[in-house]
């Protein structure tokens, strides 16, 4: 203990840091008296009880409680809220007295159990399954979430909430509905899913209007190195083609502030440099007198991708879109890209939206979930003329038919496709074996795959 304290304490001091040496040095030192020893080794033993005395003691566990109170106030300051017509603001956590609400029953599986083994009550050998088996893929869903209670900010605190997880629903004028899951667990045995019950008032948060806009972005890349419908390393990133986007009403010609897409802003957070990414933020003291943004004469129309491939369509409301690109004027270009089977490509675009993906990245940088890959027209092929024949063996639908069976076989095509020998049968479990009938002429097999 002695040599231990003794080298700590020069350890910090020592040039090279090497407690080696520190251990070499505290051995040539005098030995100390014993009545020195003992005082110094009783001090080593009452300092970590002092310290432990000297610990502030740890918070009580707040009681869990039935009885629910609900705080509600605004999830974030917003200058632009507007009270009865009169443009008010508000603040970040100021309290909204009048609201409504839906106090629901989570009737939805829970995963406490955390293992499928005997006994766990998610084994097939358990008594009583699958009734035991509360996951989410097992138990049986109610089809609905049962309402509780329903009413206004006047009936609460509600008093004597049964044992159980419950969503309670928000709304209030000037407001985007929300919410908060919680649940109740005061009697014993414990209740599945809580694992942390209420003990105290819920807090519920709504978004003031307006509601931020989002950002549409896509990415146009060269799909040549191979052609493969995705963007691979080395492919060109393509400046100069078109976004439109439309919905379920037409085509978008306007963003959320009234004026032709991709408009710029003073002060947006904008500067057509490809090597930064644009947030398209527009600062609220560059509002003008009825707080809307101040557009830049000129601009505004069309939205390009810039050197980086990159398409980005702001300042767009809440919806699904679907966003086409087109080649630069004069240019010849084949789009490889589709999303089940149509060129244009989904984009739900939420309040806020970055337009970067929430599932996907590239080498660890966030990118857009609408791609778009081009080709040149290129043929390679010496001249002259050529066919191809086979036999179709099988069929596989997307959507099934009438029945239910969606893999088939059928024996008996020409290589015209006339039907010699209407005999259909069902293809292997793995989808890859198909029987074919005695007497298939030796041609080369096709396979296709039917989408509804």
């Amino acid at each position: 203990m002695r040599e231990l304290w003794a080298t700590s304490a020069i350890a910090d001091t020592s040039p090279s840091g090497n407690i080696l040496a520190n251990r070499r040095r505290v051995s040539r030192r005098p030995k100390r008296s014993v009545w020195q020893r003992i005082v110094t080794a009783a001090t080593a033993m009452a300092m970590p009880v002092a310290m432990l005395v000297a610990l502030p003691a740890l918070p009580a566990q707040a009681a869990t409680t039935s009885d629910l109170t609900v705080t509600v106030s605004s999830a974030r300051t917003e200058p632009r809220f507007s009270t009865g017509g009169v443009v008010t603001g508000v603040v970040k956590g100021a309290p909204i007295a009048d609201f409504k609400y839906i106090l629901n029953v989570d009737s939805t599986g829970t995963t406490d159990q955390r293992s499928p083994a005997p006994g766990s009550g998610c084994s097939a050998l358990d008594p009583g399954y699958p009734d035991t088996c509360l996951w989410q893929s097992i138990a049986e869903p109610s089809g609905w979430a049962p309402i509780y209670t329903q009413g206004d900010q006047s009936d609460f605190p509600l008093a004597g909430l049964p044992d159980g997880r419950y969503l309670i629903s928000v709304i209030a004028d000037g407001y985007k509905i929300d919410g908060a899951q919680f649940c109740v667990d005061t009697a014993t045995p414990k209740e599945p899913g809580c694992s942390t019950p209420l003990a105290g008032p819920l807090t519920v948060e709504l978004q003031p209007n307006p509601l931020p806009d989002g950002t549409l972005r896509a990415l146009v890349f060269e799909d040549n190195a191979p052609t493969n419908m995705g963007w691979d390393t080395g492919e060109n990133l393509m400046a100069g083609f078109v976004g439109t986007i439309v919905d379920t009403l037409g085509p978008i010609q306007t963003d959320v502030y009234g004026n032709p897409l991709c408009t710029r802003y003073e002060g947006e957070d904008y500067d057509a440099d490809p090597n930064t990414t644009d947030t398209y933020a527009i600062p609220f003291d560059r509002l003008d007198a009825d707080m809307l943004p101040i557009p830049i004469p000129g601009t505004g129309g069309e939205c390009v991708s810039d050197a980086t491939g990159m398409l980005a369509i702001p300042h767009l409301g809440s919806n699904r879109y679907a966003v086409s690109v087109t080649p630069p004027d004069g240019q010849t270009w084949i789009q490889t890209t589709t999303l089940e089977g149509n060129h244009d490509y989904d984009a739900w675009i939420m309040e806020g939206d970055t337009g970067f993906s929430t599932i996907f990245a590239k080498g660890g940088e966030p990118t857009p979930d609408p791609i778009f890959g081009f080709v040149k027209p290129t043929n390679t092929m010496a001249a002259g003329t050529g066919h191809i024949q086979g036999s179709v063996v099988s069929i596989k639908t997307y959507t099934p038919p009438t029945g239910g069976a969606f893999n088939f076989c059928r024996s008996g095509l020409t290589a015209l496709g006339m039907d010699s020998g209407k005999v259909w049968q069902r293809c292997g479990q793995d989808h890859s074996v198909c029987l074919v009938t005695e007497g298939e002429r030796p041609l080369p097999d096709f396979g296709f795959l039917t989408h509804g």
